[in-house]
């Protein structure tokens, strides 16, 4: 057998392991269902690309496949962001609000025809184009690492979840970084033997990405399933429509705040820009009324000026934290979760009576003259 059919077996069954993943994730009981419906999106759009790689229509069906093929480029990166947010965060997707992130593919499409009917004229173009294509999805995957590194931060114990997408996006940059060489390759002119190696080992790389997340499937399937706090049976759900509001009992509260200073403690929800006390409440597995009770009675704050509190303390232990010496005070601000200016330095001083740079002067001082 050749190196060129063992190429295109290897991609055979990354077409025909991608067809079996989707079917697998979909039907898992207590399947994490927005999730798994954005993974099987995104290796569909490996699978077509396999195929098309695999069959190699001439024609007008190539040139048709081709276009396809070069979108699909473009959707990579967007999709996979898309599949990182739905699994890490509690985002609520709305097509509306995400649409912004396809523009470059529709870009794309639009000039197709002008494209095509000059081909003279765009053909030393057409590199850059995708190279172009390439930058925009290491963008994306960046954007999906910061991700990562943001859940590690508040929620480590969950190292599966951590070691997969990390796995997945270092396969994606190995394919970018070997799609990048072969288009330099190819402009280049550079040797015949080069080219041809490089660029099947593209495609070959392009499939390992399909066997990596079935390998996950098998020995690691929770990550394809609502995390166990978040799967509430269909009777809880429906009493939970009539239950009255549920209040604690004054006898209870110390009990209720403890545990409330404990989960902030330990776990950092503040450090999500978008947390809100519904989120709170379900992180909690508490009622969101119980939780209000708790701040408004028990602390005598509302709910963001008690998140903000945290918010304002973890700045002030990271501006002393000698790996942080580095960010600006709004830096810090963002990394604690404050999601503007403003905010930061509004509630900073509801907090401490005084602006963040006097503040951290006065402690500056205070050191010095204790030393």
């Amino acid at each position: 057998m050749g190196s060129l059919q063992i190429f295109q077996a290897l991609m055979i069954f990354g077409v025909v392991q991608g067809g079996i993943l989707v079917l697998a994730i979909n039907r898992l009981p207590q399947k994490h269902m927005l999730a798994n419906r954005v993974l099987s999106i995104f290796v569909l759009l490996i699978s077509v690309t396999l195929l098309w790689r695999i069959t190699r229509p001439g024609g007008l069906l190539k040139q048709i496949i081709g276009i396809i093929q070069d979108e699909i480029i473009f959707l990579y990166g967007p999709v996979f962001y898309l599949y990182a947010q739905v699994l890490l965060t509690n985002i609520h997707f709305s097509f509306k609000q995400w649409r912004i992130h396809l523009l470059p593919a529709v870009l794309y499409l639009v000039f197709q025809p002008l494209m095509y009917y000059n081909k003279a004229f765009w053909s030393p173009f057409f590199a850059f184009i995708i190279l172009a294509a390439f930058g925009h999805s290491t963008i994306y995957l960046f954007k999906s690492y910061r991700l990562v590194v943001n859940f590690k931060r508040k929620s480590a114990d969950k190292r599966t979840y951590i070691n997969y997408l990390q796995f997945i996006i270092g396969l994606l940059l190995l394919c970018l970084i070997l799609g990048t060489l072969t288009v330099i390759a190819y402009y280049l002119n550079l040797p015949y033997e080069f080219k041809y190696y490089n660029y099947d080992v593209v495609w070959i790389s392009v499939s390992f990405i399909t066997f990596a997340l079935g390998y996950f499937a098998m020995f690691s399937p929770e990550i394809f399933r609502l995390p166990p706090k978040e799967i509430l049976p269909a009777n809880i759900l429906a009493k939970k429509r009539t239950t009255p509001r549920k209040i604690i009992p004054a006898e209870q509260m110390d009990r209720w705040k403890i545990q409330l200073e404990q989960w902030m403690k330990n776990e950092r929800p503040y450090l999500d820009p978008k947390l809100t006390l519904p989120e709170l409440a379900t992180q909690l597995q508490m009622d969101k009324n119980q939780v209000s009770q708790i701040i408004h009675e028990g602390f005598h704050l509302n709910f963001y000026d008690f998140i903000n509190v945290y918010r304002v303390e973890h700045f002030i232990t990271l501006s002393q934290d000698k790996n942080y010496q580095h960010y600006t005070l709004l830096g810090l601000a963002f990394e604690v979760g404050f999601n503007s200016k403003s905010t930061f330095h509004k509630a900073f001083k509801k907090v401490k009576n005084t602006t963040p740079k006097v503040f951290l002067n006065s402690q500056k001082n205070n050191s010095i003259i204790n030393h």
